[in-house]
């Protein structure tokens, strides 16, 4: 078996010489390239070139362990970019608002039916139920000032963005629902004026001072000359109260009520008209209601009713990995708010 196996392979040998032979054109009695040696085998005539070779580089070890280094280190730098990204925005901004002091500003707690309150930063202004006066106290405390209006039954609605002047309803009802004359009532006391001929259920003005948006018959309108004419944006199909514009202008955010469950939810529109729900995630029919973001959009502050209670929750509006819509209570608990406000401070100072 073993004879047998060498000359197989003796044979097979002499075929590929052959072969070569041929490609080379290379002839056995006078070979050029492969020359026979009897008994012995075959002999490469041609000089070797080495340039025609080229050499390999081995690696060292050190370089070895630094290739397989490389990847882990770049890993290792965008982790800690981003750790360091994430802790510089815990520490510059807090994940979310705390009530950390309350001061009371008023001695008087007759308050009116429907208890609103806004601020231009320095002031905080208010209706009582049991006159017609409009009241206002430093937001530090102190005294009180209060003029006469027009009004009976005033529900103060919002204030423009220099702090000039509120934008009042008033009520026809006890509940603070329905249509009814929307007026432009200055802070320092002067004599209202109508907001054109219109009657609306709410009204806000945006940011820029520029537009005031109202809702009518559960459709919202846009007017840019202080009531002269206006347009529809979106029509929620809904009774459609308490708007409030974001800071950089370009949504509304306002509260619709259910005719048929008589739950109140928030409801979002762009300045294109599209608009829907907002998911704040307290789960199905929970009563939302009466939201307001922070002079630099980051928070939205809203209302929840519940057993005759009243309490506000914040929800982070940044965008960020592990926090997108985070929520949080106003204050854990404890008293029920009934109403609060942004200030504007930080455009006066």
């Amino acid at each position: 078996m073993a004879r047998r196996a060498f000359v197989d392979f003796e044979h097979s040998l002499n075929t590929a010489i052959k072969k070569i032979r041929d490609v080379l054109n290379d002839d056995a009695d006078t070979p050029r390239y492969i020359e026979t040696i009897p008994r012995k085998g075959y002999r490469f005539l041609a000089p070797l070139n080495h340039d025609a070779v080229p050499a390999l580089e081995v690696p060292s070890p050190s370089q070895a362990r630094w290739k397989f280094r490389v990847p882990i280190l770049i890993v290792a730098v965008i982790v800690a970019t981003a750790l360091a990204f994430l802790l510089i925005q815990k520490l510059s901004h807090p994940s979310r608002l705390l009530i950390t002091a309350t001061q009371q500003v008023t001695l008087n707690g007759n308050v009116s039916p429907f208890p609103t309150i806004e601020t231009d930063g320095r002031r905080a202004f208010y209706f009582k139920g049991s006159d017609s006066h409009l009241h206002s106290v430093p937001v530090g405390g102190g005294a009180e000032t209060s003029y006469d209006t027009r009004f009976a039954v005033p529900m103060l609605l919002h204030i423009s963005p220099d702090g000039s002047t509120l934008l009042v309803k008033e009520n026809t009802g006890s509940s603070g629902v329905g249509a009814a004359r929307i007026w432009l009532q200055p802070t320092n006391g002067g004599p209202a004026r109508p907001l054109g001929d219109i009657e609306a259920d709410f009204a806000a003005w945006s940011p820029d001072g520029k537009t005031i948006a109202f809702s009518q018959d559960g459709a919202i309108y846009l007017t840019e000359d202080v009531g002269t004419t206006s347009h529809r944006l979106l029509s929620a199909t809904r009774r459609v109260s308490w708007i409030r514009w974001s800071p950089d202008g370009q949504r509304l955010r306002f509260t619709v009520v259910d005719a048929k469950t008589v739950v109140s939810s928030i409801w979002e529109a762009r300045r294109d008209g599209k608009g829907g729900p907002v998911a704040l995630k307290l789960g199905p029919d929970v009563n939302t209601c009466c939201g307001i973001w922070t002079r630099d959009g980051r928070y939205f502050i809203f209302q929840e009713m519940h057993d005759q209670r009243a309490d506000y929750w914040v929800a982070s509006e940044t965008r960020m990995p592990f926090r997108a819509g985070m929520l949080a209570q106003l204050g854990g608990g404890g008293v029920g708010i009934l109403n609060v406000t942004a200030s504007p401070i930080e455009r006066f100072g």
